[in-house]
């Protein structure tokens, strides 16, 4: 009896064992909170509710603090002229039925005084996700195009970013994924990372126009990152392809990631209008960190 007891005591904690993400949401099940006033008298908002299928919670199961979506607009103005974020019913990358989170952007908030974005923080611990995976489904409207080239002779849109955001030596490190469009690449992507925002002191670029940026179909997005001064390791990968694989410098010394966007949807928006909206759909988002977060990359 002795036996049985202990095989199946065995069994239950090697079937603990599997590797688990430390958040996963496909938005079934959860919605978008009402607006509030964050710190710096703008607009922030939070998705609420239980996933039904992944069993987390938004945002109390994130492992860090949530600042939510933080779109860079005025409690003095109308969020919905300038953003809007809706978990919504949409087709998903199987053709069947899904919940996905649908953001849109109508412009700037002239009052504010920058672009407005809609894009969902994380702030971890300090002494969390230093190796950390991060992957999502995403779908780019299918007049992206038109749109970017209507804008002069450079266009971005940024869909990923981490960064120390601020410490005592005044000097920020930022690592970013972001599609552009110029006449002589098209739409394309870009991976950059820099020590010092403002004098972009580039540490990796890397401008890829043989990956498709794929408009009106789901698309997945992979992130790795492992934190080091010099030791450190940062790949993307696009539907299994590998658009950058850096080794090296991904962080300041002694000074880890404090700013990571979950979601990001931020662009230049001189010529989007509420005729002329930027959108896009993000689905099927999970989070994995330390020694399971390699394995994960396709």
């Amino acid at each position: 009896m002795r036996k049985l007891v202990g095989a199946v005591v065995v069994a239950v904690i090697l079937a603990g064992c599997d590797p688990q993400p430390v958040f996963k949401s496909g938005f079934e099940g959860v919605q978008m909170g009402e607006p509030y006033e964050a710190p710096g008298a703008q607009w922030a908002q939070q998705i609420v509710g239980t996933d039904v299928v992944s069993g987390f919670t938004w945002p109390d199961d994130l492992p860090g603090e949530s600042d939510g979506n933080r779109p860079l607009v005025s409690v003095t103005s109308s969020l919905s002229d300038y953003t809007q974020l809706y978990v919504t019913s949409f087709l998903g990358s199987d053709g069947e039925p899904t919940n996905a989170l649908l953001s849109i952007i109508l412009g700037d908030d002239p009052t504010f005084q920058a672009l407005s974005r809609n894009n969902m923080i994380l702030r971890p611990a300090p002494s969390t996700l230093h190796e950390y995976y991060l992957a999502w489904d995403l779908w780019l409207q299918p007049n992206l195009l038109e749109l970017a080239s209507e804008g002069g002779d450079f266009f971005w849109l940024g869909e990923a970013e981490v960064k120390h955001h601020v410490d005592p030596a005044g000097e920020r490190f930022r690592a970013g994924l972001a599609i552009c469009w110029t006449q002589t690449n098209g739409l394309h992507w870009r991976m950059e990372s820099e020590n010092g925002v403002a004098s972009h002191n580039w540490v990796y670029r890397k401008i890829d126009t043989g990956v498709a940026v794929k408009l009106g179909e789901w698309m997945r997005i992979e992130w790795y990152l492992k934190q080091h001064p010099t030791g450190g390791r940062w790949i993307i990968s696009i539907d299994g392809n590998v658009l950058g694989d850096h080794s090296g410098q991904t962080m300041v010394e002694g000074l880890y990631v404090d700013k990571l966007n979950l979601t990001k949807h931020y662009l230049d928006s001189s010529e989007v209008s509420s005729t002329n909206p930027a959108y896009q759909y993000i689905d099927n988002l999970e989070l994995w960190a330390d020694a399971d977060a390699l394995e994960q990359l396709d």
